[in-house]
């Protein structure tokens, strides 16, 4: 595979626009996290404010919100225990990290695969349950992007042979 040039990346970033705001830069829905894996919601919550998204909501169980508001504090918070999420209210919405593998971790994602118009990145244990529901793969939209490794990926689609990239 070859490798990105850094004139590759200049093309394709878009440039910010004089009197932008944070809200012309989308609004990003992480739900990640569970209790004793509160890194995986840190790492996604700053992964996504440096890929240049304008605001972040990250849906963590009330319990480990001094954990998350501690070390990314710009991240908004919704509680896993809240029973609705408007989704009306983001323009993207990763799921997994941490999440773990409980129903309702697997009704949350069914609802995000069913319900959300905007793009989606599956991640971790949203894989991980998919892979444990194979009918949730004929829901899963086309614009979806998914981000195995390689057991998540032989879950999902079975042994593969190669790792080269």
């Amino acid at each position: 595979m070859e490798k990105l040039k850094i004139g590759t990346i200049k093309s394709i970033l878009k440039p910010r626009i004089k009197n932008s705001h944070k809200g012309t830069f989308g609004h990003a829905l992480i739900i990640a996290g569970n209790q004793g894996k509160m890194g995986a919601a840190i790492i996604a919550s700053r992964a996504c404010l440096r890929s240049g998204v304008g605001l972040v909501t990250v849906n963590v169980p009330i319990d480990e919100r001094t954990i998350l508001q501690s070390a990314v504090p710009e991240a908004m918070l919704i509680f896993r225990e809240k029973k609705e999420i408007d989704l009306s209210n983001f323009s993207t919405v990763a799921i997994g990290p941490g999440i773990g593998l409980e129903k309702k971790s697997a009704e949350l994602l069914t609802k995000i695969l069913a319900e959300f118009s905007g793009s989606i990145l599956l991640d971790a244990d949203a894989l991980n349950i998919i892979s444990a529901n194979k009918k949730l793969l004929n829901i899963i939209p086309k614009s979806t992007i998914i981000t195995p490794h390689p057991k998540e990926f032989d879950r999902l689609f079975g042994l593969h042979k190669s790792e080269e990239l």
